[in-house]
């Protein structure tokens, strides 16, 4: 489809393009489905009630290392409204387990391709909202990890760009003060976690621009945390 090395939000945009059916299911080429995942996934849909407001089928995956074997296991997938479950504990939907409703991805915008990281994350928060997800409870997906390929740069660049996507997210999306707590809250959490990652690796010098970059959020998500579980209380207790 394309005649030079093309980055993969391009090469997934161009795939699209080239799909005329009612649903588009991708496969990384290193990844594995189960022989009967599309028939499944395909079933659950029509038992889900008000199917046509569906625009993601879903199901739980394994991760593999580069010989096939099991890292570890998804260990939920929800139907119905995902959007806040997204939002609030991050993407838990791994890429090649997705089937998207095309007329829903089109409308979307597709994938964003100025994104290296966490475009998978941004089309998963666009087709959710306002749309139910259904998911199957089997592991119909082998998501295959290569941990040689984890580098220190690429964890600094991963974690730079999500948290620069969650917070102007945020910021566009008029989201509810609870929420965007969650997301600062979140975003503090990686952020030292990561900092942690590249001070084992090693790299002091990215681990201190890391800090410097986004310790500020710190004391906000603090705060809005505790705000988060004095608002949980009162919203319990009015209905008491």
């Amino acid at each position: 489809m394309a005649d030079n090395f093309t980055p993969l939000g391009r090469a997934r945009n161009l795939a699209i393009e080239k799909c005329c059916g009612e649903w588009v299911a991708f496969l990384d080429c290193d990844d594995l489905w189960d022989r009967e995942k599309l028939e499944l996934s395909i079933d659950k849909l029509n038992k889900f009630q008000n199917k046509e407001q569906v625009s993601l089928i879903y199901s739980k995956a394994y991760k593999i290392d580069k010989d096939g074997n099991t890292i570890s296991t998804s260990p939920e997938s929800p139907s119905g409204e995902i959007y806040e479950k997204l939002i609030k504990e991050g993407d838990f939907i791994v890429f090649s387990s997705m089937i998207i409703r095309r007329d829903i991805l089109l409308k979307c915008g597709k994938i964003d391709e100025s994104l290296n990281y966490c475009e998978d994350y941004d089309l998963l928060l666009k087709i959710c909202r306002g749309y139910q997800a259904v998911g199957v409870d089997k592991h119909l997906t082998s998501y295959r990890v290569h941990s040689g390929n984890i580098t220190s740069k690429k964890i600094y660049e991963n974690m730079i760009e999500l948290n620069d996507f969650l917070i102007k997210y945020a910021r566009e999306n008029l989201l509810s003060f609870d929420i965007r707590a969650n997301i600062y809250l979140n975003n503090s959490y990686r952020t030292l976690k990561t900092i942690i990652k590249l001070t084992m690796a090693s790299d002091y010098h990215q681990a201190g621009a890391f800090a410097s970059r986004y310790i500020g959020y710190l004391p906000l998500s603090l705060v809005g945390a505790i705000k988060v579980k004095i608002f949980d209380r009162w919203k319990k207790s009015s209905y008491i």
